[in-house]
């Protein structure tokens, strides 16, 4: 937009310098040429402030994405982090839980819908556990 005025302006610019050099040219010719450009100029200046108003605009609101993006990547990160964290547990603590459940008293197919593990190796570890002693109550 700002290379339109530009171009208008230097058409009206050599235009009004072609014709005033010619002397048949009438002196409210040349004042209202003289005032469209001084209202193209403005125009142009008013143009210009807002382009420079919305750049700055537009620079904020993409800081703001690029923080949220930061933000969201770490959050993602973390999430994963926290998953593989949470399978190393259930790993290692699923048979942990099926020894209280045992302790506790709950029945072999109890344990075994509660622990998502088969009932034959619920019984193989009482069996492993009773044999060291490790377990009080067996079902």
């Amino acid at each position: 937009m700002t290379v339109v005025y530009a171009g208008v302006i230097i058409c009206l610019t050599f235009s009004y310098l072609a014709y005033r050099r010619s002397k048949n040219i009438p002196l409210s010719f040349k004042e209202e040429a003289g005032r469209l450009m001084v209202e193209f100029n403005r125009v142009a200046e008013a143009n210009i402030k807002v382009m420079e108003d919305k750049t700055v605009e537009l620079k904020e609101v993409i800081d703001l994405a690029d923080d949220r993006i930061r933000r969201l990547n770490t959050l993602v990160a973390n999430l994963g982090a926290l998953k593989e964290g949470e399978k190393r547990v259930k790993r290692g603590g699923r048979y942990n839980r099926v020894f209280s459940l045992i302790d506790a008293g709950w029945q072999v197919g109890d344990i075994a819908r509660e622990v998502e593990i088969s009932q034959g190796e619920i019984q193989l570890l009482i069996g492993l556990t009773s044999k060291k002693g490790n377990c009080s109550k067996l079902s």
